[in-house]
């Protein structure tokens, strides 16, 4: 495996000296030192994948040279984080190594009796919630460990603390939200008593009646949820334009910018849009009952004869 940018280290041999390589790090910024686009940055003059390179170990002047093809069949993401190999290096496979080392050894009369050392060992757990404890029972072990284990942690109260602030904030809203339109509903079924007396008059069962009113704050809440819903994605794509370093050109690259980009400050997945819509239906309902309940025990008679 090649580190992502193996290929600019090639030299073409076919190119004068000087010229026979693509010097990536000072093509990264343009003349005024502004980091250019990846889709603007210069290929190499060899493509590593697929290709079969020599390794040469020892000293070329020497007779007692190992040579080795090998052939490249990954490029790895570059990490600074996992090691500069992830960039530039090479990864083989330890026992392809353990095997150039003991055929170079016996070339040259090497006698090697010490161990295999590593200087650092990676370790993958199967899900983040693992990690604490493993980590733990390696320390136990003797060895010094890292991970982001102890950024993850503050940072995780921390972000419980602001869920907790903004779970707040949003009961109260929903609160006055509910009052809101238990108020509407009692001050329209106090102006549409004569139509209830009216209905009754007529045969309507109690429990219509009580469904056009549950109906009616239910489709508060719906008009409610959509408008939401709308104002929160237009805050969204706002956030994400100004947060962007994108340069916006056209619809396709907004559309990219706004829905695809991974580099996104803001997210409103479609799941929860929807579940805010639904769950604003329901706040209406259940701040109808009441309203609805009221409703349905005035009397017909008086209901009639008020104005």
């Amino acid at each position: 495996l090649a580190g992502e940018h193996f290929a600019y280290t090639l030299k073409d041999t076919q190119r004068p000296d000087g010229y026979n390589m693509v010097d990536y790090y000072s093509a990264m910024y343009d003349d005024s030192g502004m980091p250019v686009d990846e889709a603007d940055m210069p290929k190499p003059y060899i493509e590593p994948l697929d290709k079969t390179f020599k390794l040469v170990m020892g000293d070329p002047d020497s007779e007692k040279t190992l040579t080795k093809e090998f052939k490249i069949v990954g490029i790895l993401k570059e990490d600074y984080s996992k090691g500069y190999e992830t960039v530039e290096g090479l990864i083989f496979k330890a026992d392809d190594l353990k095997k150039l080392s003991a055929e170079f050894e016996r070339l040259n009369n090497i006698s090697n009796t010490k161990k295999d050392e590593y200087q650092e060992l990676y370790v993958k757990t199967q899900s983040i919630d693992s990690v604490a404890d493993v980590e733990s029972e390696i320390k136990e072990m003797g060895f010094y460990t890292y991970s982001l284990e102890s950024i993850r942690e503050p940072m995780e109260k921390e972000v419980r603390q602001k869920q907790l602030m903004f779970a707040g904030l949003g009961t109260v809203s929903l609160f006055v939200a509910a009052l809101g339109i238990m108020n509407t509903m009692i001050m329209a079924i106090s102006e549409r008593k004569k139509e209830i007396g009216v209905m009754k008059a007529l045969g309507c069962f109690i429990g219509n009646i009580r469904a056009m009113f549950l109906m009616e704050a239910g489709f508060i809440g719906f008009i409610g949820g959509v408008l939401g819903a709308i104002i929160s994605l237009i805050v969204s794509c706002i956030i994400n334009i100004v947060g962007t370093e994108a340069e916006i050109t056209d619809w396709a690259t907004l559309y990219e910018v706004l829905f695809l980009s991974p580099d996104r400050v803001s997210v409103v997945p479609a799941w929860l849009a929807v579940s805010a819509v639904v769950f604003s239906i329901f706040v209406g309902v259940i701040s109808g009952l009441y309203p609805a309940n009221s409703a349905i025990k005035i009397s017909a008679l008086e209901a009639i004869r008020s104005e």
